[in-house]
């Protein structure tokens, strides 16, 4: 066996699938190297090191926004999912009216969010810290997205209610895209918009840089692997060059100790804990824009694609529901192709607020 067959397995879904998502993220590579580098403007800096990976956007001077009251973006999610059918709206409603999410903030609380359930009601719950920033209403978003994942699927047998993890964020990302794309056509400031379209080119560079240079770390250790154990100084070497070849120019410097400091490379009964985010991620967001391809006909392609994830191949899903061919690069490059407009926003953005 190969090194890949165990994990595309346990994910559901094949080495050509895998292949062509690489290939396609490899192409778009320059379109997020962009992305970070204007990231790296908005803060006076050329380029962008590792440690800047979660840094927020920036505040601008004339900056007035307040906190948006846990109400207020219940209403706004809520209203972004009832764009694709008011019943997706009223789910939402639901969450909150049975107090199915705990958002208290408190001193032995830390910051975050997770969604999990209960498996004899199969009723969700959704639990975080909300504190009113803009990007908590996207991860509420985010968590809302897995708890309706997990709805449309209570009536299943208990055999198909597991899924891969490479499927594990098709309702979630989808949603949090909903609400973002709602937040910035409703933005009342240019502070808002700067939050949310920040939180949007942080997940592109994530994905499309970040992931790929962890597979790729990964790969090159696997392979040398075979021949002997590799010292410290050569992991070090392997992580550098990882990142070099994934950032590129937009990298300041790489981080040779990420193989040590990040818990996905050495939990031990699970290996390659990297491409399902980036499967994940491009397969929400081609769902997202197949919704014009199908019109009126989407909501119901959707809700049956996500009943269907726990006893389907992604490969099977996707030909099923979307049309598509996963295991060709066409989907994976018409995705992250219209990702560019929004990297195209973002530059404006950040122009009209002095940040360039």
């Amino acid at each position: 066996m190969h090194y890949l067959d165990a994990p595309v397995h346990m994910n559901r879904i094949t080495r050509p699938t895998l292949d062509s998502i690489l290939q396609a993220a490899a192409t778009f590579k320059p379109m997020a190297q962009r992305a970070a580098k204007l990231q790296a403007r908005a803060y006076g800096k050329a380029t962008i090191g590792p440690w800047d990976s979660r840094a927020p956007a920036p505040v601008l001077d004339h900056a007035t926004d307040g906190a948006i009251p846990f109400e207020k973006a219940v209403e706004i999610i809520a209203d972004a999912y009832a764009q694709v059918d008011p019943s997706m709206g009223e789910f939402v409603h639901m969450m909150v009216e049975k107090r199915w999410i705990e958002g208290t903030v408190g001193v032995s609380k830390r910051p975050g969010a997770y969604c999990t359930g209960f498996r004899k009601s199969r009723t969700p719950r959704v639990y975080m810290t909300y504190t009113g920033g803009a990007s908590d209403v996207i991860t509420l978003a985010h968590e809302l997205g897995h708890a309706y994942h997990s709805w449309v699927m209570r009536d299943l047998p208990e055999s198909q209610l597991s899924y891969g993890m490479s499927l594990a964020e098709t309702a979630s990302t989808f949603g949090e895209t909903l609400v973002r794309d709602a937040m910035l056509r409703n933005a009342g400031s240019l502070q808002t918009r700067l939050d949310v379209i920040w939180e949007d080119m942080a997940a592109l560079i994530a994905f499309v840089l970040n992931i790929p240079t962890r597979f790729e770390f990964e790969r090159k250790f696997y392979d040398a692997r075979e021949e002997r154990p590799l010292r410290p100084d050569e992991l070090k070497q392997l992580m550098s060059e990882s990142w070099q070849k994934w950032y590129g120019d937009a990298l300041s410097e790489p981080d040779p100790m990420f193989w040590a400091s990040k818990l996905h490379f050495f939990i031990s009964g699970l290996s390659f804990y990297n491409f399902p985010y980036l499967f994940g991620y491009l397969f929400s967001l081609g769902v997202y824009t197949s919704r014009e391809r199908f019109g009126s006909d989407f909501f119901p392609r959707y809700q049956a694609l996500l009943q269907d994830t726990g006893r389907m191949t992604a490969e099977d899903l996707a030909r099923k529901h979307l049309d598509v061919d996963l295991s060709r690069p066409d989907f994976w490059c018409d995705t992250l192709q219209a990702l560019e407009p929004r990297v195209d926003a973002f530059a404006a953005v950040l122009e009209e607020a002095g940040l360039d």
